[in-house]
């Protein structure tokens, strides 16, 4: 009476322990790529029942993730967060496919670290080299759970909205029925700030993967929620509720807010509904226009610093960024279009260190200041240019 979870924590293990003992060497790693990030959301789930999953990532060791360097140190058991000799660490790779790894020569630099694990490792694929998504783990008959699941794209998306509370469901309970978009979003309650946000995002391309019946269930559900009715007021009144955010429509904000990669279709209707002449009360916030007038003038600011004098810069540089400090947690910081503003944090604190000059009697003690302290001002610098692509 395996749930989903413990029967995908059995196959992993089992896929580091599928080799000869006899003839052949245990693998080092076992490589889940996910190109698409479909078991992303069951990670911190997976990761409590599996000591040994770590996740390529942000640094972020309290969390068992980190970049491919650190997935290697934890391959070579030289940071405190490996496991046991004796046991295989599991990699997950989100946002990653198997062909980025095996191409080599143009793999991404952040990922070279991770290319050598393949040839001394094992991938967990489909039988086909395949990498798994969670429809083609649940009816797969190889390696997979066999499970009845209808086609078309509304269950596709309802099984992903549904990932989570999948995972403590037993198999046993979920084979022998058929498994559709009702079952799965039966798991969960209705999510109309999600869809109302996807559809926003791409309107004609949501319209068309639903039925006529799911869309009018899906306009329903705005009228009720929202007081909107997708069908007669369109994305642009849409966009102007969701910047007004007032009463329900403040959630679809929070939630837009809170991952706006998820929708990227939304920033330019934001952007097409942007008030032409703006008051006091419109924000950068809301509006990506009002947060890319501020990166022009924040521009401006920086490049009339180039041929001040470094006192002059560091108390300019610490104005600038209690300016603009606020927009870090705009969300267009989180989708790049706020790469000043970003490198003002690390700027500001290269400014502040350079406000006071190092010295040391001995090219020991010297050695012995930049390990403890002077580094931070390389970091900082390193910090400040990594922020912008350009």
């Amino acid at each position: 009476m395996l749930t989903l979870a413990e029967h995908i924590v059995a196959t992993l293990r089992n896929t580091a322990h599928a080799y000869a003992a006899g003839d052949q060497v245990a693998p080092c790693a076992v490589l889940w790529p996910d190109p698409d990030r479909f078991w992303e959301p069951v990670m911190p789930e997976l990761q409590t029942m599996v000591s040994e999953l770590y996740v390529l990532g942000s640094y972020a060791p309290e969390k068992r993730m980190g970049p491919a360097l650190w997935l290697r140190c934890i391959e070579a058991r030289v940071v405190d967060s490996a496991p046991s000799a004796a046991t295989t660490p599991i990699f997950y790779l989100p946002g990653i496919s198997r062909e980025e790894l095996r191409a080599a020569e143009d793999c991404p630099p952040g990922l070279t670290a991770l290319v050598e694990l393949q040839y001394r490792g094992v991938m967990w694929l489909q039988v086909s080299g395949k990498e798994w998504s969670p429809h083609s783990y649940f009816v797969s008959k190889s390696d997979g759970l066999e499970l009845d699941i209808a086609e078309g794209h509304a269950t596709q998306e309802a099984l992903l909205g549904a990932l989570s509370s999948l995972m403590t469901e037993r198999v046993p309970h979920l084979k022998g029925r058929r498994l559709d978009s009702e079952f799965f979003n039966g798991l969960i309650a209705p999510d109309a700030t999600g869809l109302l946000l996807r559809w926003l995002s791409d309107p004609d391309a949501f319209k068309e993967r639903r039925s006529d019946t799911e869309w009018k269930a899906f306009c329903g559900q705005c009228k009720a929620e929202f007081r909107f009715d997708p069908a007669s007021g369109g994305p642009l009144e849409a966009a102007r509720q969701l910047a007004g955010r007032d009463t329900s429509w403040n959630m679809v904000w929070r939630r837009f807010a809170e991952a706006p990669t998820n929708y990227p279709g939304v920033v330019e209707w934001l952007r097409r509904a942007a008030p032409k002449k703006t008051t006091m009360f419109d924000s950068a916030e809301v509006w990506p226009t009002l947060n890319e007038e501020e990166e022009r003038a924040l521009r401006k600011a920086l490049e009339s610093l180039v041929d001040r004098t470094q006192d002059e810069a560091i108390k300019r540089i610490k104005e600038l960024e209690a300016q603009h400090v606020a927009r870090l947690s705009f969300p267009w910081q989180k989708i790049g279009l706020s790469p000043l503003a970003t490198a003002l944090k690390p700027l500001a604190e290269l400014a502040n260190l350079c406000g006071a000059n190092p010295g040391a009697p001995t090219p020991e003690a010297y050695a012995e200041f930049y390990a403890n302290e002077g580094w931070r001002v390389d970091a900082a610098a390193l910090g400040t240019m990594a922020a912008c692509e350009t």
